[in-house]
């Protein structure tokens, strides 16, 4: 799978401003903040940096630098960053597995990010730094680093981490445009579940803005899905759930029952369930809304994405909450690789898993969920197939079939967002050939409020007749991934409005699935799983 905007990889060397300079940058003794900040940018200020040479557990991640010298990165305390974990703490034993193995110059140190666009980096307009460049040359990802794509808070906290920590960090940002949690669930299991390597050491899940947007139904049963996924496959992982929706004015509102109760908006339910998930999985919760609430820092009203300086305050919250637990293992130092022993979420048995929590929500199908696919198209253009038995079988797979008159293609109709698209109606299906013995599809499409049209599907072993149509409008005001999930044996009815829809099969399997555009002038497919 490709990362957006890319990965990176650094050995650590650590450039560290004593406390002498903290008046300096506007934030003034605070006894809650470490005494160590750094140079974004890799160099000295003033003559007065000077290179670590303690025990590297006396080492602690660094803050933004620009603190107090610009109107777009106001002062923040200690009381402030700790605030937006004030939702849910969580276990941090993940976590501090991942501060022991900082320390340790042997150790490989693993970040990713899973999102939309805020996580994406859209609309932070930073400027390519040394860091970035030099981790490109690392890296192997050419001139992929531009002006805006090296600017998000997890490659900022990630860079800060490798200039400090003697330990090799990689970052891997798995973000894509408009992707909201369940439109992201099926590539992640499909990518934890059949990694050799295991789960990363820190995983930020960050769909919460496109959640505002999405069916409200769909929202929490979506989101602890991914959770309990990860709970199963990346149990030593440190899960973080992120919530940035600054703007709840622009998600949908809700009417209430009561004309004395003022409307609701889909981003407070969103915001209410998130916590609540975190809560009861003990899952941190980085709620950046809060910190804005109480101490007014976040960027502009005007602006629909985060600028540079909110990314930097929100690498400063993950900052922090590193620091806070660096002194408490720092009392006493324990053994460089001396990490603590987590208990397994989840008992694993293959590709199967027994949680010990029962499932809060309830409201979807759980056909829309799938834990042991066996194909995989995906939008960047992989394609993975697997044995029953979970082995890769992708070696021989065959090939998505593009019609011959050009009717679909796969390309990137926006920088970053490619898919299987079709622009113009034609008779000639698009072809996904699918695995025997899969017994569902999930269907993956882009839904907007404009510039898309129809599309019918059918299943190849499924009677002719029995087809859908499946449009691409709908009324809210967003371009998001929605899912589908094509079930070979449920009951045929073309006038369902289900998520699931049944092709009446008594094989019970999908063979291929076919789609050709019938209405409108374009259409596109991020992915299809089969299961």
């Amino acid at each position: 799978m490709s990362s957006l905007p890319g990965r990176f990889a650094l050995a650590g060397s650590a450039v560290v401003v004593g406390t002498s300079l903290l008046g300096f940058f506007g934030l003034g003794p605070q006894p809650s903040l470490p005494s160590l900040w750094v140079i974004d940018g890799g160099g000295t200020f003033a003559g007065q940096a000077q290179t670590i040479t303690d025990s590297v557990m006396l080492r602690r991640v660094p803050y933004s630098h620009m603190h107090g010298l610009t109107s777009e990165l106001p002062d923040v305390d200690g009381v402030a960053l700790s605030s937006a974990f004030e939702a849910s703490q969580g276990d941090l034993c993940g976590l501090r597995r991942l501060l022991l193995k900082l320390q340790d110059p042997n150790a490989n140190v693993s970040l990713e990010l899973w999102g939309g666009s805020i996580a994406v980096g859209r609309g932070c307009e930073e400027p390519v730094d040394s860091i970035s460049l030099q981790s490109s040359k690392i890296a192997g990802v050419g001139n992929r680093w531009q002006r805006g794509q090296s600017c998000n808070y997890g490659l900022m906290l990630a860079r800060r981490l490798a200039r400090t920590f003697p330990a090799r960090i990689s970052c891997d940002n798995f973000a894509e445009r408009g992707m909201n949690t369940l439109g992201q669930y099926q590539a992640m299991a499909a990518e934890m579940a059949h990694r050799p390597r295991g789960g990363p050491d820190l995983l930020i899940l960050d769909h919460a803005e496109n959640d505002a947007f999405s069916p409200l139904r769909t929202v929490p049963p979506a989101v602890e899905n991914s959770i309990r996924a990860l709970r199963c496959f990346a149990p030593e992982t440190q899960i973080v759930l992120a919530s940035m929706m600054p703007f709840h004015r622009h998600s949908p509102v809700i009417a209430t029952a009561s004309s004395s109760t003022p409307p609701r908006q889909h981003g407070q339910d969103v915001e209410e369930y998130y916590a609540r998930i975190s809560s009861y999985y003990r899952v941190p919760l980085l709620d950046v809304y809060r910190v804005d609430r109480h101490f007014r820092v976040w960027m502009p009203p005007h602006r629909h994405h985060p600028n540079w300086a909110t990314h930097a305050l929100v690498a400063d919250m993950l900052a922090h909450l590193m620091n806070e637990n660096l002194e408490a293992l720092a009392r006493p130092p324990p053994a460089v690789g001396a990490a603590p022993a987590c208990e397994a979420p989840a008992a694993r048995d293959g590709l199967n898993c027994t949680d010990p929590l029962a499932p809060l929500f309830q409201g979807l199908p759980p056909e829309l969920f799938c834990l042991q696919p066996r194909d995989a198209y995906l939008a960047d253009g992989s394609q993975r197939r697997w044995s029953a038995r979970g082995q890769d079988a992708s070696t021989n797979a065959p090939k998505v079939v593009l019609p011959q008159d050009g009717s679909w293609r796969f390309f990137e109709d926006v920088a970053g967002k490619p898919g299987w698209i079709a622009e113009r109606i034609s008779a000639e299906w698009l072809i996904f050939p699918v695995a025997a013995g899969a017994s569902r599809l999930l269907l993956q499409f882009l839904r907007s409020y404009e510039g898309v049209g129809r599309v019918e599907v059918r299943l190849s072993d499924a009677p002719q007749n029995n087809s859908y149509i499946l449009d691409g409008l709908w009324q809210s005001r967003s371009s998001q991934t929605f899912t589908l999930c094509l079930h070979a044996s449920r009951p045929y009815d073309p006038n369902s409005s289900s998520t699931v829809l049944g092709f009446g099969m008594s094989s019970g399997s999908v063979g291929s699935l076919l789609v050709r555009l019938v209405a409108g002038s374009k259409f596109k497919i991020t992915s299809v799983i089969s299961c």
